[in-house]
């Protein structure tokens, strides 16, 4: 039966061969590491900023755009400190699988529940808390004029609140844009129940008042509409804890588990 093995020539044991080995061995090493996924550059956390921003710095300039979005999402809020002290994760897709991993795995049912709990909530308060009149008084005071506006608060959210921020608008002669506008925070004291009505007057600004609210323009105009509305995400209850998100942190909420589970799926090796 004949050989398949290469037998080498007996006056020069394999040296032929073991150069060509060499060769070939040394170019497929260049040839991986040309071809390397820059997802899996090594990130190096012990050697300091310039070192870190270095080792990362072809993934972000080459890598898939959705693996530096992953990324980015996750090591928003680490340091290379944290990633130092964290010897698992190596690269930007150790970070990236291992987080989303970990997203899932946090995912209980109280933390589901209390997803749900803030978009019902965020809905009700959308719907339910707003100001029903609204109007701008500027008054002549110790420290020259002050503008207040005077609003009725309305809670039809089913929701008892012990705090929220609001934003007030002053729009003059029909303009499509605000000519000034004014965010503050109101506490209720023993709470402002659902199905119930508030009046209240509130200085635009603090001691000395907004000069963006007395302007001659405001001052002189011919029609002066406020507008009253609630920044959701700011409200308290009773307990003194937030009710909900703001629809930036909700949207991040709601996406989380879509996201982690399709990195997951695209970025796990």
């Amino acid at each position: 039966m004949t050989s398949l093995a290469i037998k080498s020539n007996p006056k020069t044991p394999g040296k032929e061969n073991m150069k060509t080995l060499k060769i070939i061995t040394a170019v497929a090493t260049l040839f991986l590491a040309a071809c390397a996924d820059p997802i899996d550059s090594v990130l190096v956390t012990d050697q300091g900023p310039e070192a870190y921003q270095a080792s990362i710095k072809e993934f972000f300039e080459k890598g898939d755009p959705e693996a530096v979005e992953a990324f980015n999402f996750y090591a928003q809020h680490l340091t290379i400190e944290n990633l130092n002290n964290s010897p698992e994760i190596r690269t930007p897709r150790d970070l990236i699988v291992q987080a989303s991993e970990q997203v899932l795995a946090d995912l209980t049912p109280a933390e589901r529940q209390r997803i749900t709990d803030a978009n019902e909530n965020y809905e009700k308060l959308q719907k339910g808390l707003y100001t029903s009149e609204a109007s701008l008084e500027i008054k002549k005071e110790f420290f020259g004029l002050m503008p207040y506006v005077k609003a009725v608060y309305v809670n039809d959210s089913g929701l008892s609140l012990s705090e929220s921020a609001w934003t007030a608008e002053v729009y003059i002669n029909d303009q499509a844009e605000p000519s000034a506008t004014y965010t503050y925070t109101t506490s209720y004291g023993t709470g402002f129940d659902s199905g119930y009505t508030m009046t209240g007057t509130r200085l635009m600004g603090h001691v000395k008042g907004d000069p963006n609210w007395i302007t001659p323009a405001i001052q002189r105009a011919e029609k002066t509409v406020v507008k009253v509305t609630p920044v959701l995400g700011t409200q308290k209850g009773l307990d003194l804890k937030y009710l909900t998100g703001s629809k930036e942190q909700l949207d991040r909420l709601n996406s989380r588990e879509d996201l982690a589970k399709k990195w997951i799926e695209k970025f796990k090796s």
